[in-house]
C-alpha cells in the first residue's frame, strides 16, 4: 500500500523515544505468543496509529486493515493444521 511503510516507519521512530516498539520484521511491529487455550489456531490484532481518522485518511486505515486480514487469511491457507484441533 503506498505510504505505509513511510507511515509506519515514523509512528516506530516515535515508539522507540519512548521505549514501546515490539519487534519490527519488515517494518511492521508485531507480538507473537501461542496460547493453547484459544478457540482458534491464530489470532490477528491489527492496530493503526490513529481511531480519529476522516476521508482519505480513513480510507486508507480501512485499506491497511482490509489487507492485513486478507493476508493473513491467504497465509492461513498455506499452513497444514490437520494435527491440531480447532476448537
Amino acid at each position: 500500500m503506498p505510504g505505509l511503510a513511510a507511515r509506519n516507519a515514523a509512528q516506530l521512530a516515535l515508539a522507540r523515544q519512548h521505549g514501546l516498539a515490539h519487534e519490527a520484521p519488515g517494518g511492521f511491529a508485531r507480538v507473537l505468543t501461542e496460547d493453547a487455550r484459544a478457540a482458534t489456531p491464530l489470532l490477528l490484532i491489527t492496530e493503526y496509529p490513529d481511531q480519529t481518522l476522516l476521508g482519505d485518511a480513513f480510507t486508507a486505515a480501512h485499506e491497511a486493515q482490509r489487507a492485513a486480514v486478507i493476508a493473513a487469511y491467504d497465509a492461513l491457507q498455506e499452513l497444514d493444521l490437520a494435527d491440531r484441533p480447532l476448537a
